[in-house]
C-alpha cells in the first residue's frame, strides 16, 4: 500500500466523499486496485472554496462515490493536488489516512470503518484545504 492508501476487506461496501476548505482548486485523484495490483476502477473528485463539497470530474452531480461489496480486498490510493487557477496542478502534501474502526455490537450489528485523508495546499500547515472521507461497512 502507498502511504496515502486505505484497504478494503472482502464483502466491505461504501462511499468517498471530499470538501474543500480553501479557494485553490482541489483534485483528488481515487484509483481502487485488487491485491495483484491491477486497477479495477478510478475517479476524480474536484472542488474549490470553503467548506464545498467535492464532485465527480465526469459528473459534477455525484458528491461521492460509491463502492462494493467485493468478493476480494482491494486498496484505494488517493492523490490530492491544488491549483490557483485550475489549469496546472501541483501535489498536495497530505496526513496520512486516520482510520477508525467499530466493531458490530448488540446496538449496532455492522462494522463501521472511516478514514479520513487531510490535505495542504500551502504554508500555514492547517491541513484541512482537501479532506477525502472514506465510510465503508459491511
Amino acid at each position: 500500500m502507498s502511504n496515502n492508501s486505505v484497504k478494503i476487506e472482502v464483502g466491505f461496501r461504501g462511499t468517498i466523499t471530499g470538501l474543500t476548505r480553501s479557494m485553490n482548486h482541489q483534485r483528488a485523484t481515487i484509483t481502487m486496485k485488487n491485491d495483484a495490483g491491477r486497477t479495477l476502477a478510478s475517479t476524480t473528485l474536484v472542488g474549490n472554496g470553503e467548506n464545498v463539497p467535492m464532485t465527480q470530474e465526469v459528473n459534477e452531480t455525484m458528491r461521492a462515490w460509491s463502492f462494493g461489496p467485493f468478493k476480494d480486498s482491494m486498496t484505494v490510493s488517493i492523490q490530492v493536488e491544488h491549483s490557483q487557477t485550475g489549469e496546472s496542478f501541483s501535489p498536495s502534501k497530505a496526513i496520512l489516512p486516520v482510520t477508525v474502526r467499530k466493531e458490530p455490537d448488540a446496538s449496532y450489528p455492522q462494522t463501521y470503518v472511516v478514514s479520513t485523508l487531510l490535505s495542504e495546499d500551502s504554508n500555514d500547515n492547517d491541513y484541512n484545504d482537501c479532506i477525502i472521507s472514506i465510510f465503508q461497512y459491511k
